[in-house]
């Protein structure tokens, strides 16, 4: 998916108002913590379009829209939450485009380096990665949905 079609997209869902909101609403670097595995099999059953990889360390999704394979990658480590999309269409067999959504971010604000204390969010607790991870799914949720209105994508 070329850029030119992803920005407004993503200028549409305020993608970078709303990832530089969670980046600061969740910048406690000296106190983060990978989740727990019991929150971890808690939010595994709760959403149902998510499948984890233990040893990946990760919760993913794929789903197909209009002609693209949408998949996202949301990896945690000590705390660091992060979430990467990576856009290819049926036809293809390797992904056309791949990015975190602190580039995709950067993409739609040149000053978001500027505006965040860490460029990816930080759990420093099973509570904070519960919340962070309901806010990555619902602008996951948002930009798809935009993705299925959108002409002539």
């Amino acid at each position: 998916m070329k850029n030119e079609y992803l920005t407004p997209l993503l200028n549409k869902i305020e993608f970078s108002d709303k990832y530089i909101v969670l980046c600061n609403n969740f910048s406690g670097f000296k106190d983060a913590k990978t989740p727990s595995l019991n929150i971890i099999r808690e939010l595994n059953n709760t959403y149902s379009c998510l499948s984890y990889s233990n040893s990946d360390k990760c919760f993913y999704m794929e789903e197909t829209i209009n002609n693209y394979i949408i998949y996202l990658s949301i990896s945690f480590n000590k705390g660091l939450i992060e979430c990467i999309y990576s856009i290819k269409s049926k036809e293809e067999e390797f992904a056309a485009f791949a990015s975190r959504f602190d580039s995709l971010a950067a993409l739609n604000n040149n000053k978001f380096e500027d505006l965040v204390k860490y460029n990816l969010p930080i759990s420093a607790s099973d509570s904070d990665f519960k919340s962070i991870l309901e806010q990555v799914l619902m602008l996951d949720g948002e930009f798809k949905s935009e993705l299925k209105n959108a002409d002539g994508i």
